[in-house]
């Protein structure tokens, strides 16, 4: 019998799906990802978190409830470091505790731990550990895993791609272009942001968003003009930030964070002063589980307008 694994359709699910469903698939499981957020998940995900959680998790334990019951096992990761000097948000850290005190029952949950700060072994230990319950060959597992990565890396941009609406235009000089900046849980989960970047086409402006520049230039970037900051996440908004900031052909910057975010807090307002500099007509988003669909939509129709009044330089 097929071995079935759930991963929930949240946080990090929007950069490192295909790596997870390659992995899964190549030693031969079934892998059962959550529906896309509905009306129903998303009041599970609040029924079941603490009110001083932020949106993305309260959300993630919406998508959680809904597959422990359909899986044999879930597969929750436990990031802590992907780069050598950074750090994740202790949520994703966490997650895996957080999910077993919430829910009572659960079905097996698997724990990879990725860790730069500690030695590769440790991430090749929790590999196979999860390995072993689908495959007994190790090097079976390690292929596994190495076909995996290929694929994610050979494929993340398609990856990006496939996560915009099919009718967002390409960057045109003849319509206003804007860059959406934000974590990609808060920017491609239609249901969160009130179907953000679709908004924006139906607007008439073309749109842009940090999976369309390169992470490495992205990074440098972020690390050259604030060489302090400790968290991957928050040197990909930083940096996409002032790359998208400095490009003639972006008219505005729409910052999307999510209420109660403590990295987004602060770092949120660093980027608004810094494209001060730039002259960058930019507007900061702040979504949670009382944004109406209403208020988003008079926000950006304004913001559109006004960039339509300015014309192109």
């Amino acid at each position: 019998m097929t071995l079935r694994v759930g991963i929930p359709r949240g946080l990090l699910y929007y950069e490192y799906f295909p790596l997870w469903r390659e992995f899964f698939t190549a030693l031969g499981a079934e892998v059962v990802p959550s529906p896309p957020t509905n009306k129903q998940l998303f009041e599970q995900g609040l029924r079941h978190s603490l009110d001083e959680t932020c949106l993305p998790v309260k959300l993630y334990m919406g998508h959680v409830a809904a597959l422990k019951d359909q899986v044999d096992y879930l597969f929750v990761p436990r990031i802590v470091s992907v780069n050598q000097g950074d750090y994740h948000c202790p949520k994703f850290s966490g997650l895996p505790d957080m999910v077993r005190s919430i829910f009572p029952t659960l079905p097996p949950v698997l724990e990879v731990i990725a860790d730069r700060t500690e030695h590769k072994s440790q991430l090749m230990k929790s590999i196979f550990r999860i390995g072993t319950l689908f495959r007994q060959n190790p090097v079976g597992i390690y292929g596994a895993y190495r076909q995996a990565l290929k694929y994610w890396r050979e494929t993340a941009g398609d990856w990006a791609h496939s996560l915009l609406p099919r009718a967002v235009p390409h960057p045109s000089r003849t319509v206003p272009t804007v860059a959406v900046i934000g974590h990609s849980y808060n920017l491609y989960d239609i249901y969160c942001n009130h179907n953000l970047l679709a908004l924006l086409q139906r607007m008439g402006v073309g749109v842009v968003t940090p999976e369309q520049l390169a992470y490495k230039q992205v990074r440098t970037t972020a690390e050259t003009h604030l060489p302090g900051l400790c968290w991957s996440m928050g040197k990909k908004l930083y940096g996409t930030a002032l790359e998208y900031a400095g490009q003639e052909e972006i008219d505005g910057i729409i910052l999307v964070s999510s209420f109660e975010c403590g990295l987004d807090s602060l770092l949120m307002d660093t980027i608004n002063r810094e494209l001060l500099h730039y002259k960058k007509p930019a507007m900061l988003l702040v979504i949670d589980e009382h944004t109406g669909e209403a208020g988003v939509i008079t926000r950006l129709e304004a913001f559109v307008d006004m960039l339509k009044r300015r014309g192109r330089p």
